[in-house]
């Protein structure tokens, strides 16, 4: 037995794997390099098991102007959906902020409400919708999946129905879960 606790662990656990599940935060990337390099992939087929579940975080992706040629050429590929997500409205957005956090505080106390008669500006409205999606999975019951298609039929941009429809698969929960 080793004296490293994690060493021990991993040496005991080692046999019963049978997906790789990975979790990525990248603060800021280059889409060439990100979307090129399969580091989940290629982990699980060094291990031999099966990839499960990947989530990835991007908090900017840019390309440096040396590789435009690299990244048209990836784009012309068309294998890749190109959609270009809404611009945020000219203003200050910080003078939302408090505005948005007591929505969400209504939201998480499970109170309906209409986006568009809360922030007038569709691209807020938008966001309230998403926050909408999220809190449904706590408070729509049954009707969990008819309510995200609502809200999905509510939005002002197409940019975020993926993310809507990526959630139609969850399952209800109810407040004290």
């Amino acid at each position: 037995m080793h004296d490293n606790v994690a060493v021990s662990l991993t040496r005991g656990l080692s046999p019963y794997v049978r997906h790789l599940a990975l979790q990525r935060c990248v603060l800021g990337t280059s889409p060439r390099r990100l979307l090129l390099h399969d580091a989940s992939g290629d982990g699980a087929r060094r291990l031999g098991v099966e990839m499960g579940e990947y989530y990835q975080y991007v908090g900017s992706m840019h390309v440096y102007e040396n590789f435009f040629d690299e990244m048209r050429d990836y784009v012309k590929e068309g294998i890749q959906k190109i959609s270009e997500m809404p611009a945020m409205p000219a203003g200050d957005p910080f003078a939302l902020i408090d505005r948005l956090l007591a929505i969400e505080n209504r939201l998480r106390s499970g109170e309906a409400l209409d986006a568009a008669a809360e922030v007038d500006v569709p691209y807020w409205a938008d966001f309230v919708r998403l926050l909408q999606v999220f809190w449904a999975r706590e408070w729509a019951g049954k009707d969990y999946a008819q309510r995200l298609r609502e809200l999905r039929a509510e939005l002002f941009s197409p940019s975020y129905r993926p993310y809507v429809d990526g959630r139609l698969n969850l399952q209800a929960r109810s407040p004290t879960q």
